[in-house]
Formats: structure tokens, sequence, C-alpha cells
């Protein structure tokens, strides 16, 4: 009996839904045709049930999240900063890795490449 009750509760732990609150850095690689352009990246989300809400952008700007979406361990959300940037992502751990899509709509360009980051931390509220 022992058994089967700690087998049921690994299982609801490994059902229940990522928790990806925090902040998460790493980089997006969107080189395109022959070139190399990695942008170090930083991603803040505070995830309230099944709702995500955030900033994402390099270190000298953060823009708020657009769209997200939180489906068990696969988050997407978008980032308008010029241009649109759609990120799809899979939360392992404290790591979520993807791809994101880039879309110039002035220019008509779309770059497309791996996304890879790691929760820096959990912290959202003031320190003690």
């Amino acid at each position: 009996m022992h058994k089967i009750l700690v087998t049921l509760m690994a299982f609801a732990l490994t059902a229940a839904a990522a928790d990806v609150t925090g902040t998460w850095i790493g980089k997006v690689d969107v080189g395109n045709a022959g070139s190399d352009l990695t942008i170090p990246w930083s991603v803040t989300l505070k995830q309230n049930g099944s709702e995500l809400t955030g900033t994402a952008g390099d270190a000298s700007h953060q823009f708020p999240i657009e769209k997200a979406e939180i489906q068990g361990n696969s988050v997407t959300f978008q980032v308008t900063a010029g241009a649109v940037l759609t990120f799809h992502l899979r939360q392992e751990g404290d790591v979520m890795k993807g791809t994101a899509r880039i879309v110039h709509e002035d220019q008509g360009t779309v770059h497309e490449g791996p996304v890879s980051l790691r929760r820096k931390s959990h912290n959202f509220g003031p320190k003690s």
C-alpha cells in the first residue's frame, strides 16, 4: 500500500504544471544566412496559476511580455521591441530551451534560432 501511495504522489508531482516564476538569463541565437548574432537575454516571469506576466529583453531594455501561455512545461509568449519576437520554450527544472522567431514587419525579414535560459532567482518580493 505504501508503494502505491508513493507512486501516486510522484505521478501527481510530475503531472503538475511547471513553476516558471523567477528571473531567467541566457541567450537568443538569431543568426541568419551565415551571420552569427547572439543576444544576451533576460526574462522575468510571474506565474499565478495559468496566468503569466513579466518582461523580457537585453541588458539595456526590458519589454512587457504579451500573449503569454503556459501549458504543463511549455511556455509561449511574445515581445514587441521594434520587431515581434515569439518564444516557444520548454522548462526542465531551472533550464528553459526552445526557439525564438523574430519578425521585422517593416523590412519583411524573419530570423529564427535557439534560445537557452537558466533560472537566476525565484525572488519577487522585498528582501527581509
